[in-house]
């Protein structure tokens, strides 16, 4: 992302939203980690967002690939695990910090 054409060759088919996205998103899952780890109420609301957004790049990403482009078969899986893990987290911050 931030090297030479070298770096780019390396890292093959990537799609470049996706991987601007996940970059970004690093930050946002400081921040509801912070959150979660505090039991903060607002937590719920990060994380459901980074769920949200995983899973409208992952469509995104289908459309993608649904139109014939060059992409890597490993950003399937990354962003399967991404979107399970969000999701899964979302619902145990909401079950812990606001139902109870």
């Amino acid at each position: 992302m931030f090297g030479d054409e070298s770096y780019r060759i390396a890292a093959g088919d990537y799609v470049s939203f996706v991987l601007w996205f996940n970059f970004t998103a690093g930050f946002i899952y400081l921040v509801a980690g912070i959150g979660i780890a505090l039991r903060k109420p607002w937590a719920v609301g990060v994380s459901l967002l980074i769920a949200a957004s995983t899973l409208l790049v992952f469509a995104g990403f289908g459309l993608h690939i649904f139109a014939d482009s060059a992409y890597e078969t490993r950003t399937v899986a990354a962003m399967t695990l991404r979107s399970t893990v969000w999701t899964v987290i979302s619902i145990l911050v909401y079950r812990h910090l606001i139902r109870r």
